[in-house]
């Protein structure tokens, strides 16, 4: 069955902001992997204006690292659904814009992607999600940074919806990222 895929930065204070991350050729081949194997990217409307203005540019950009620039070939033709109640359009190519996402619409859309869903950032969208339990799989990306301001991801999170994860693995990376892989549990609160 299609899995709705979280991948996040985030700094060791756990801290979430595009520029709260260090360049590292490995993780950006990582990230393309992840979306080799996607069926369609999730965005909120803020993650979704930054990956728009950069991404097709960087595609052909040759000043820029080959694996940046297959990530913007990669994010450039993948299919791209974008959640926002306050923009009425959207201009990227193979972009839909919904005004509203919930876990039933995350179960219509795996059925129409079967390969899966990737959400990359969008800490307002997946906060919300997280709630609803509809996050499958997290891919959060540690970065050996101590950022001590910005928006935290979890600060929206109640605590009834408190859930267990199940760690599958970990990746590190030259430059001192640490992806953390874990799948939603069976065990949906943690017992001492």
């Amino acid at each position: 069955m299609a899995k709705l895929i979280s991948s996040f930065n985030i700094t060791i204070d756990g801290f979430c902001d595009h520029r709260q991350s260090i360049p590292d050729t490995g993780h950006n081949v990582f990230a393309n992997e992840l979306l080799k194997h996607t069926g369609a990217v999730i965005f909120g409307r803020s993650t979704y204006r930054l990956f728009e203005a950069f991404w097709p540019k960087a595609a052909t950009d040759p000043s820029l690292p080959e694996e940046m620039r297959e990530f913007g070939q990669l994010m450039d033709a993948a299919q791209k659904i974008v959640v926002s109640n306050t923009i009425d359009e959207v201009s990227w190519k193979n972009t839909r814009l919904i005004h509203h996402l919930d876990k039933s619409g995350t179960e219509t859309f795996k059925k129409e992607f079967p390969k899966g869903l990737l959400i990359f950032g969008s800490p307002g969208l997946l906060t919300s999600l997280i709630q609803e339990h509809a996050i499958d799989e997290y891919y959060f990306s540690v970065q050996p940074l101590i950022a001590g301001k910005g928006k935290r991801l979890f600060d929206q999170t109640e605590p009834e919806n408190m859930q267990g994860l199940d760690f599958i693995g970990s990746q590190s990376f030259p430059a001192g990222i640490t992806t953390l892989h874990y799948k939603k549990s069976d065990k949906n609160t943690l017992t001492f």
